[in-house]
């Protein structure tokens, strides 16, 4: 590990992917990467943080195919919940908080190829909010409910009440991306050492949950301000997910929309629904009028050549 962190690897995230799966970290002078692979998922390798030349990577193809893995995925730290993707544009807007940024083209040039397709999209406020006012209405005669996490005294949420909806989100997301590509478990502890940094930066009132008439959280969404470049007045959808049993209920638009409003009150002018796989029901949103944002891909190279 000391010749990975030598050339300035983290290594506090390696511990926390160690923690996971199984890792092997390489570093030579300037040059490092991390290959990773998933305990649910033995046979795809995963590359990730690869800087400098392409000798490392090759390291790294090596010691995952020697350890059974048919594929490598890259770019990509061991599994989806961790930083993955690499960023095609265009490239009109600046990055936005939390965005990948990587390009494609040395990892083409390495012979990787798409796997899996990902897209932002800025989204404006107007339409959105028009279409859920019938939707917000039935449901809350039913007796469902929309709230965000408590705030301290500081405007911050409180550390007791914050565990607890990391938790409800590990819970949620775990049913409703049970299907969606690369998805593989994570676990409890370990998501709450991947939000524990943001406690304090996160606005509790963009922190939502949806609650069914009989009082079980049904839904998430995690929205957060774009600090990135403040000037814009974008705030951004980093996640939502809604639980396969609530599905049919509109419930997703509702949060969104809900979000939206929340947004517009605080001065955003428009929304970011950041990193949606092109398979999943949040492409959706562009009926609403978005603008495409950016492209993504996770690229793989087969290892049985």
């Amino acid at each position: 590990m000391s010749a990975y962190t030598d050339a300035g690897g983290n290594a506090a995230q390696l511990a926390l992917l160690q923690s996971v799966g199984e890792i092997h970290a390489i570093g030579d002078g300037d040059s490092r990467c991390v290959a990773g692979i998933h305990p649910s998922n033995p046979t795809v390798g995963a590359i990730g943080d690869w800087v400098g030349d392409t000798a490392v990577l090759r390291q790294a193809e090596a010691w995952l195919k020697a350890k059974g893995c048919t594929v490598a995925r890259g770019p990509m730290l061991l599994c989806s919940w961790f930083s993955y993707r690499v960023n095609n544009g265009p490239h009109e807007h600046g990055p936005f908080l939390l965005e990948p940024t990587e390009p494609p083209d040395r990892w083409q040039a390495a012979g990787y190829a798409p796997c899996a397709q990902y897209t932002s999209t800025l989204m404006p406020h107007e339409a959105i909010l028009k279409a859920s006012i019938p939707i917000a209405a039935r449901l809350e005669s039913e007796g469902w409910s929309i709230e965000s996490l408590p705030k301290d005294n500081d405007g911050h949420v409180p550390e007791e009440a914050f565990v607890r909806a990391v938790d409800t989100i590990h819970d949620i997301a775990h049913e409703a991306f049970a299907d969606a590509f690369g998805f593989v478990p994570l676990p409890r502890e370990t998501l709450q050492a991947l939000y524990a940094p943001y406690r304090l930066a996160l606005d509790p009132d963009l922190i939502l949950f949806a609650t069914d008439p009989g009082g079980t959280p049904a839904g998430f969404l995690f929205g957060v301000p774009d600090l990135a470049d403040s000037s814009r007045r974008w705030a951004i959808i980093k996640t939502s997910a809604i639980r396969p049993s609530a599905a049919g209920q509109r419930l997703g638009t509702w949060l969104n929309a809900t979000a939206h409003r929340r947004f517009h009150r605080k001065g955003y002018k428009s929304a970011v629904y950041a990193l949606m796989w092109e398979g999943s029901a949040s492409q959706s949103w562009s009926r609403f009028g978005g603008e495409l944002l950016r492209n993504y891909t996770l690229l793989e190279r087969s290892l049985e050549d």
